[in-house]
């Protein structure tokens, strides 16, 4: 194991338009990770208690670039632990290739709809996993 890191990050959300404005309350915005060679296990936990804009939207911030290669970096693993203030049952997320963000969705007839911004409460709790290679 010679490519072996952990640390953190501090997750953000962040529309398409960038037209959020979010309060978060720093004792619940926090974000850990593992690497272990090409793979990254990401944490995150955060809890805004105010929040405007509206658009599709990203979890912003992961603490490494995803990989470039589409068989590599799709499918990822991304499990939501605990939702409030998201009107979806079972919100869920894309990884793009050669980024850092992950786009925020649900399930659709087996496809993938973007969820918008306008559309979580005005106050909230997010906490989910994100697995995925570098």
């Amino acid at each position: 194991m010679d490519d072996y890191e952990e640390g953190t990050w501090t997750p953000y959300f962040e529309c398409n338009n960038n037209s959020q404005t979010v309060a978060y309350n720093s004792s619940y915005h926090h974000g850990h990770y593992t690497k272990i060679g090409n793979l990254v296990y990401a944490t995150c936990r955060f809890l805004w208690t105010s929040k405007s804009g509206n658009g599709s939207f990203w979890i912003v911030g992961l603490p490494f670039t995803s990989n470039s290669d589409g068989n590599k970096s799709q499918p990822n693993g991304f499990t939501v632990h605990y939702k409030s203030g998201m009107y979806r049952d079972v919100p869920t997320g894309y990884l793009y290739e050669n980024n850092t963000k992950v786009q925020m969705g649900y399930g659709n007839g087996g496809g993938f709809s973007n969820m918008n911004f306008s559309n979580l409460s005005g106050s909230g709790e997010f906490n989910a996993h994100i697995t995925y290679y570098v």
